[in-house]
């Protein structure tokens, strides 16, 4: 039971890892909040067969790498611009990017449970 633990740790902060990368690249874009709904819900569902349990604790730690990435954003750019232009991305996808990949792996043990029957 501890080994099946790690492994669905080290899956998941390997997958946030390489989410955190990927954001870098459409970070660029103007709708990336979209693209942060899209891709880290995907990725909770795929994840969401994957790891013990599909436990939807997991999207936290999906989700950690781009939540710290944000906050150095945010750091970066000043509290005073939180509320006006750029920083207010940067906050909405700070909610967005948990939300959406515990909602992916919900979703996904909802579909296993149901095929299950």
């Amino acid at each position: 039971m501890k080994w099946n633990f790690q492994k669905s740790f080290i899956i998941c902060l390997v997958a946030g890892l390489l989410l955190a990368g990927a954001k870098l690249i459409f970070l660029f874009f103007d709708f990336f909040i979209v693209l942060d709904l899209l891709v880290f819900f995907i990725a909770g569902f795929y994840l969401g067969k994957k790891v013990l349990g599909g436990r939807w604790s997991w999207g936290l730690i999906i989700a950690l790498p781009s939540i710290i990435l944000n906050l150095y954003f945010i750091y970066n750019n000043g509290f005073s611009n939180i509320f006006s232009g750029i920083g207010t991305n940067y906050l909405l996808s700070l909610l967005v990017v948990p939300f959406s990949s515990c909602l992916g792996i919900m979703v996904a043990e909802k579909r296993n449970s149901a095929s299950k029957m």
